[in-house]
């Protein structure tokens, strides 16, 4: 014997008895009384209820396909003009036809003629006519997005839409269906209960929870994104709330609002499509498992993963990556079971690695929020109770402060080594060992990698190469030739010559100013292409004049004589720089001078880089290196 209570026409109140059949049979003949609720749209009884009619509106031709065509059109749902995408096979039908409902897109974003364009194209070169709807609020349709799960509008959208596709002189009527996908699972399915005589249905990947389901597992309704303001949703939502509070089966008005309670006098076929390798839950559970309980390292979980044939999820590559095991194992959702979205937001990029003038995309970086901008997501929490992520945790913490790899070696070639094959060199270490070793061998593990060079021994390397270039930077001769060059450029400061140099400087950036309006004007159509040729022919001539006059002053030669003690003091104070470098400032000085080194086979290294004729700082420090001094293309050894 089942009990339940009725919302709409039983006096009193009275619950509904009986047994199953009986209770269908009693919740089949339910009408809502719409005035006393303005919640009763919810329900399958005022679904059920209510008339849909509506017709196609004007057809403006989109595209032209040799097996079919494409058209913009609309239709009415409750005096809202909903957009569609309607395509119709080659040669004319009656064809059977199909009602596609999208699933969750914001609807701010949402397009008419974006996504589900290769499963519209299949339905149509198949014969199908594809009726894509725009559910109100979405893109340019009339009306408010209100969700799937507490609201019946979508539903109304979707029987409206079916009405008029019934309606259409290349449709067969008897042979409409439903397709909808993700967040139209829900809607798809409420629209077949609330119609019964819908032949087929087929919900693809659908987000069909009950609302036992919402309730049990704190799943939000994705489908509904509440609004930052107060807006006439957000008021309706919380009416609701006041009204009937959260979803209670024992409540009459909530069991007529859940569609399983409807389904005797359902006529239609319903497909339901779902991946068979959703294993996703059991792949999380077993590597936290090889962690937890047999202590593997990351890399060992990496190999099994491999052995066992489980891919990443993208597929991109057949190997996962350490950092991704990592970022999973760390992953606290699944213990606490709440993910958070809106945790980060697009900003102007403030180093672009191309300085473009004129960038399409301006915000091309990513800024993490402030915590409480997060909107958290309730999901169901695998780990929980069971002590195991707590274990993970502990373990990897262990290997972080003890594991031999880990013991800092600060590599002095780090970004500088490349490998014969082309690839870079990467330092990698383990057990008090370090080297150099191709990107290309440690990126395919365990896949057998494609190069076969040996690693390099990186303390040998570092070793050898600071010795090659402390005995090249310590030539007398050349130390020498540096300092008189530096002391008679510090004689140039403060000349009669520094005013007129700093003269030319502010002109020739007043120039380059001026070639940008000019660009500017030419792209918003201000000038035409020949004015623009024209002023930046003259502008260039101007420019060369002054960049001569600059280059003259930097090459006056001085007249004044440089004191030699001066000269042996500088490189006597160089030389002890020299020999007292740290290994952070050994790295800096190496990064400074050379620019590339490559390991060949049989031990053959070539190092390239650049000898600047003159310097003018006496330390390293973080000021950003400027080449343009430096001899094009002269060769030293080392």
């Amino acid at each position: 014997m089942f009990v339940f209570a009725n919302h709409a026409n039983q006096k009193d109140n009275q619950p509904i008895t009986g047994t199953k059949q009986q209770i269908a049979e009693q919740f089949a003949t339910l009408k809502p009384e719409s005035a006393k609720d303005p919640f009763d749209s919810m329900t399958i009884p005022y679904l059920r209820e209510r008339e849909y009619e509506s017709q196609i509106g004007e057809m403006k031709l989109y595209r032209e396909y040799p097996n079919y065509t494409s058209y913009l059109t609309n239709y009415m749902s409750d005096g809202n003009k909903i957009n569609a995408l309607l395509t119709i096979p080659k040669p004319e039908g009656p064809h059977p036809a199909i009602v596609f409902v999208h699933g969750y897109i914001a609807p701010s974003i949402y397009q008419t003629t974006e996504k589900y364009v290769e499963y519209v194209d299949y339905l149509a070169r198949s014969g199908f006519v594809v009726f894509k709807i725009d559910l109100r609020g979405h893109g340019s349709s009339e009306g408010l997005p209100t969700g799937s799960y507490y609201s019946g509008d979508y539903v109304i959208d979707t029987l409206n839409a079916y009405s008029a596709l019934q309606n259409l002189e290349s449709v067969d009527p008897k042979q409409v269906g439903l397709w909808g996908h993700s967040m139209a699972g829900n809607i798809t399915f409420r629209s077949m209960v609330a119609k019964q005589n819908i032949p087929a249905v087929v919900i693809w990947a659908g987000a069909g929870f009950t609302y036992d389901d919402l309730q049990a597992y704190r799943i939000m309704d994705t489908s509904y994104r509440p609004p930052s303001t107060n807006t006439e949703v957000s008021e309706r939502r919380a009416r609701l709330r006041e009204l009937h509070g959260e979803f209670d089966s024992s409540d009459s008005f909530w069991q007529q609002v859940t569609p399983i309670n409807y389904l005797e006098g359902v006529q239609g076929a319903i497909q339901l499509n779902h991946s068979v390798d959703d294993n996703v839950v059991s792949i999380v559970k077993r590597i936290f498992e090889w962690v937890g309980m047999e202590r593997l390292s990351v890399y060992e979980v990496k190999k099994r993963l491999y052995d066992e044939g489980i891919m990443p999820r993208k597929n991109l590559r057949k190997i996962w990556s350490n950092g991704t095991i990592r970022r999973l194992l760390r992953n606290e959702a699944y213990l606490t079971g709440v993910i958070h979205y809106n945790k980060s937001e697009a900003v102007v990029t403030k180093n672009p690695t191309k300085n473009e003038k004129y960038r399409k995309v301006k915000k091309g970086s990513r800024r993490v929020r402030a915590k409480d901008e997060w909107i958290p997501h309730h999901i169901m929490p695998i780990l929980a109770g069971n002590g195991l992520f707590e274990k993970v945790q502990s373990i990897l913490d262990h290997y972080a402060k003890y594991q031999p790899k880990n013991k800092k070696y600060d590599y002095l070639l780090s970004g500088l080594v490349w490998c014969e094959c082309g690839e870079r060199r990467v330092g990698d270490g383990y057990s008090g060992n370090h080297y150099y070793r191709c990107v290309e061998r440690i990126k395919s593990m365990p896949i057998p990698a494609t190069c076969k060079a040996q690693g390099v021994n990186a303390v040998l390397t570092d070793g050898f190469l600071w010795v090659k270039m402390e005995k090249f930077l310590s030539d007398k001769e050349q130390m020498r030739e540096q300092a008189k060059k530096w002391l008679m450029l510090e004689q140039i400061k403060g000349s009669s010559d520094q005013s007129e140099r700093a003269k030319l400087t502010n002109q020739l950036e007043s120039l380059e100013s001026e070639k940008l309006r000019y660009t500017k004007a030419y792209g918003s159509g201000t000038i035409e292409e020949a004015q623009l040729k024209v002023l930046l022919r003259e502008l260039d001539q101007k420019m060369t004049t002054l960049q001569k006059r600059a280059k003259s002053l930097d090459t006056t030669s001085m007249v004044s004589v440089v004191d030699d003690n001066l000269v042996a003091k500088l490189c006597d104070e160089a030389m002890v720089v020299l020999h007292s470098q740290t290994q952070s400032e050994k790295k800096r000085l190496i990064q400074d001078i050379i620019d590339k080194v490559t390991f060949y086979d049989k031990g053959v290294v070539r190092v390239e880089g650049h000898i600047p004729q003159f310097a003018q700082n006496m330390a390293y420090g973080t000021e950003r290196r400027y080449c343009g001094i430096a001899k094009c293309r002269e060769k030293h050894t080392l």
